[in-house]
């Protein structure tokens, strides 16, 4: 778990993606960026609305 600053907030990330509320940035457990969102749609083939259902129901705080 790492906490890194994003958008001038902190984020602690944790579990599979973090995802910035400010900027849709995600975060890997390590604090490292993740790809963007588009190509997760690409290699997974789900909307990215089921992949982004966290930070829709406000989970990721």
């Amino acid at each position: 778990m790492a906490t890194i600053s994003c958008c001038g907030e902190k984020l602690t990330c944790k579990g599979h993606t973090t995802t910035c509320p400010f900027c849709l940035s995600s975060y890997n457990r390590n604090g490292e960026p993740s790809a963007d969102h588009e190509q997760w749609m690409n290699e997974t083939e789900e909307p990215l609305q089921i992949i982004m259902t966290p930070l829709i129901n406000d989970d990721w705080k």
